[in-house]
């Protein structure tokens, strides 16, 4: 045996029937909601040329693509996100396109993390974008659409926004002009969650930074005003939802460097997980691909840490696997055509292939997690009925196969 070979790699995860259900259930949710309010799909390779994703998201995020040369030597990255990507579609795909262009992306990204709670090296993103107009509305129908995937999953959460363009008014009005020194401190802010305060201000004096960081970072936690555009997204965002789920949190900066302007986050309120979503705008990113002007906005929802939250809940539904499993009992013939009867009425099917004792095979309808067993013997057939055992109340009965049909039609 190979015991080598019998692990996955780091970071990267199997999954269970039972996990699949409950994903599966996950997913529809958010990509019916993506349709609902007119994102239509696309899809991009999973290698992207290295140039391409480099330089891009900032020196922190950089060293976690996962890069290569191919055969033919030529530098390869594996998507860091969904966002790049897009931008490159757009970029290629820019006359044929009718904007404001809404898209909607669901794949798997990949980054050289240090696998922990809630992190991995392989994981979903589902991202909506709004390509081509700057209106704040963009901003607000994503955030409500995320907060109605929230709130029909049954999640308790916040969403926090700040914008670039405050925090550099902010460190120009203090003198800090130079722009390598701006993008430190933004990238100062956004660990202070992990770090601390303490650890921050010291990693801004280790890295050279101009001023002294402390009173900087007490005088922008205590700034209350919002921007106008947060005003202007709020006003959106509250003819769908309270505007108490909005809060302007001058703090926040969101890593990324592609970010120009608005940027948010959201959180559960229970959770203490980190966000489950975020985004901003990124105005300049298809500019660089093309030379020109396209204003655009997107949000991606933290699938896996959704999915690591919802687990957690137990949902009876969720643990069955099959509607009906049907007993082999050698009447192949009819037990055919209720096969044929319950998966024509989108009731999802298990048939066991072998004829096996009935004990044994009502173990594996328990196993598979079935919801019916239903029984054909050679009684059922000659009097034209059906024995129908409820696994979950543990009761049973027998009656017309006509009747059955008609009550599941």
């Amino acid at each position: 045996m190979r015991k080598d070979l019998l692990k996955n790699v780091k970071g990267m995860r199997d999954f269970s029937p039972k996990d699949m259900l409950l994903r599966e259930k996950i997913l529809n949710i958010i990509k019916n909601n993506f349709k609902l309010f007119g994102f239509l799909p696309i899809e991009t390779p999973t290698l992207e040329s290295y140039p391409l994703l480099m330089d891009k998201y900032g020196d922190d995020a950089d060293k976690l693509i996962y890069n290569f040369k191919d055969r033919a030597d030529r530098p390869l990255g594996m998507i860091y996100d969904l966002t790049v990507p897009l931008s490159r579609f757009v970029a290629m795909n820019i006359n044929n396109l009718t904007l404001p262009f809404k898209r909607y992306q669901i794949q798997r990204v990949y980054r050289y993390e240090n696998p922990q709670k809630g992190r991995f090296r392989e994981f979903y993103q589902c991202d909506i974008d709004t390509i081509g107009s700057d209106s704040p509305f963009v901003e607000a129908e994503l955030l409500i659409v995320s907060a109605k995937i929230l709130k029909e999953l049954g999640l308790d959460f916040k969403i926090k926004l700040n914008f670039r363009t405050f925090l550099d008014d902010y460190l120009e009005k203090n003198n800090i002009a130079k722009q390598t020194d701006k993008e430190l401190f933004l990238r100062a802010i956004d660990k202070l969650d992990k770090m601390g305060d303490e650890k921050v201000i010291a990693y801004l004096k280790e890295n050279d930074f101009p001023k002294d960081p402390k009173p900087l970072l007490k005088e922008l936690s205590e700034l209350k005003q919002a921007p106008d555009r947060f005003v202007q997204i709020e006003n959106y965002f509250s003819t769908f939802y309270d505007r108490e789920y909005l809060e302007f949190s001058p703090l926040l900066a969101r890593g990324l460097s592609y970010y120009t302007d608005t940027i948010f986050e959201i959180s559960l309120r229970d959770e203490d997980m980190g966000s489950i979503a975020g985004g901003g705008r990124y105005d300049n990113l298809i500019n660089h691909l093309i030379n020109r002007e396209i204003p655009a906005c997107g949000i991606a929802l933290g699938f896996e840490r959704i999915f690591e939250i919802l687990k957690k809940k137990k949902d009876i539904e969720d643990d069955i696997f099959y509607d009906y499993f049907i007993m082999n009992s050698g009447n192949k013939d009819q037990e055919m055509k209720l096969l044929k009867i319950l998966t024509k009425a989108g009731k999802k099917t298990f048939y066991y292939p072998d004829k096996l004792k009935m004990d044994k095979q009502l173990k594996k309808a328990v196993s598979l997690k079935s919801k019916y067993f239903m029984i054909m013997g050679d009684e059922e057939v000659e009097k034209g009925e059906v024995s129908i055992k409820d696994l979950l109340k543990r009761e049973q009965k027998r009656i017309k196969l006509e009747e059955f049909i008609r009550s599941i039609s």
